[in-house]
């Protein structure tokens, strides 16, 4: 039985070695795609770490069922992590270098941040426009669980409806939501 197993998984990490190779130019290309304005990256480290960590848990080789996708949710958890890890520390000599910015260095950094500000009240205006055109069940329980942050028993027994009934408004809003704003790509 060991022989029969120990020959199974070598087949299959053998096909996930495979899938790695076949798809190697594919897996950058979308690395780099993904991890555009991250500093420090290499591409072939994410794809490296990816396929380690796949070939190396057994229990994901047999619970797999698309490879491509998790593969590519791999990778875009993998660069979601490291835009998230700490900053490196700055030494007083680089933050002197930085602090003698020029003026147009300082005002190229306030378009940034202007440009930044503008794309977030643009998507607090969309999402305020996607709540308001709910349907009124669907949108009072939404704004009530989401933004309100109230139970759903608490707004059952308040409102004298099942929870179930507002657990199924909810979820129904939340994909009328999704709908209305499937080309807003998500926060990395």
């Amino acid at each position: 039985m060991t022989a029969v197993r120990s020959a199974g998984e070598r087949r299959m990490k053998n096909s996930v070695g495979d899938f790695f190779a076949r798809n190697r130019a594919r897996l950058l290309h979308f690395i780099r795609k993904k991890a555009a304005g991250l500093t420090e990256y290499d591409p072939d480290d994410i794809l490296q770490d990816v396929m380690l960590s796949l070939v190396g848990r057994d229990d994901a080789l047999d619970t797999v069922e698309n490879l491509a996708g998790y593969v590519t949710r791999s990778i875009s958890n993998r660069i979601i992590d490291r835009r998230r890890s700490k900053k490196p520390a700055v030494s007083m000599e680089e933050r002197a270098d930085e602090e003698s910015l020029s003026i147009g260095e300082t005002l190229g950094q306030t378009d940034y941040e202007a440009h930044t500000r503008m794309e977030k009240k643009e998507l607090a205006r969309r999402i305020r426009e996607a709540v308001d055109a709910l349907p009124p069940p669907y949108q009072s329980v939404w704004v009530a669980t989401e933004i309100e942050g109230r139970s759903f028993n608490e707004l059952s027994e308040a409102w004298k409806e099942p929870v179930n009934t507002l657990l199924s408004r909810k979820h129904r809003a939340a994909k009328m939501l999704r709908k209305a704003l499937h080309d807003i790509e998500p926060a990395t």
